[in-house]
């Protein structure tokens, strides 16, 4: 299920994008839920999160901008995927300052809205996307994201950067465990699983991550996780060079 919203001023130009929505989900078979918004102010006030949202550019009577908007959106740490809408061709470079995905026409062309949707659908199931379940509804997370994961009964806490950012969902340890064991993401305890790029120091019992997080190594896992660390750096500087 993927989260959507439509922000938009206008009334048809929300049932637009709404109507395309439909015949995409039916064409494609995929599960969405959509919320509609009249201004960028009560998106803003609603705090709801989203996977995708389409965002007019410019909003009557005086309201936030398209883009000013966005630029909340991001200083808040929201990465939603945004394709902004517009009767302007020209204002797709504005659009690219708060990382927009793409940019539509109105009024919406059929093969190009398919052509943005199919890339968003690519996107959040690339490698570096996993999907999880929260509340009863799927969420999808950015990998590089994760600083570490700790693990209770069969729900797990993600945390991030900033503490406000964590999120609780319902996977077991074991589960995300699975699913990252290609990321170098290692379970260094039985409660805890460290993303190896987000580690600053180490020693035999606890890493040390960039935001000053420190997650406790057992030590049954103290060599492995040395091993796993030293084969982290030699992928790393193999990139680089």
């Amino acid at each position: 299920m993927v989260n959507i919203a439509v922000c938009d001023d206008g009334k048809y130009a929300r049932e637009d994008v709404t109507r395309h929505l439909l015949r995409f989900s039916i064409q494609r078979n995929l599960e969405y839920r959509v919320h509609e918004y009249d201004s960028g102010e009560s998106l803003l006030k609603d705090g709801k999160e989203y996977d995708l949202i389409f965002m007019d550019y410019q909003f009557e009577d005086g309201r936030l901008d398209g883009i000013r908007v966005a630029q909340k959106l991001r200083d808040e740490g929201n990465d939603a995927v945004i394709i902004f809408l517009s009767n302007y061709q020209e204002k797709v470079f504005e659009t690219f300052s708060v990382s927009a995905f793409r940019f539509l026409i109105k009024p919406i062309n059929d093969e190009l809205f398919d052509e943005a949707m199919d890339a968003f659908y690519k996107y959040i199931h690339r490698d570096q996307i996993i999907r999880i379940r929260v509340n009863g509804n799927t969420r999808y997370i950015n990998v590089p994201s994760i600083f570490y994961i700790e693990g209770y009964g069969k729900k797990s806490i993600l945390h991030f950067s900033k503490t406000n950012d964590d999120i609780e969902c319902s996977e077991t340890l074991s589960r995300l465990d699975e699913m990252l064991k290609d990321f170098f993401f290692f379970r260094c305890q039985k409660s805890y699983i460290v993303n190896m790029r987000h580690v600053s120091e180490y020693n035999c019992i606890s890493a040390t991550l960039e935001n000053g997080c420190r997650v406790q190594i057992s030590r049954k896992k103290s060599r492995e996780f040395i091993d796993r660390y030293g084969e982290y750096i030699l992928r790393k500087r193999t990139e680089i060079c």
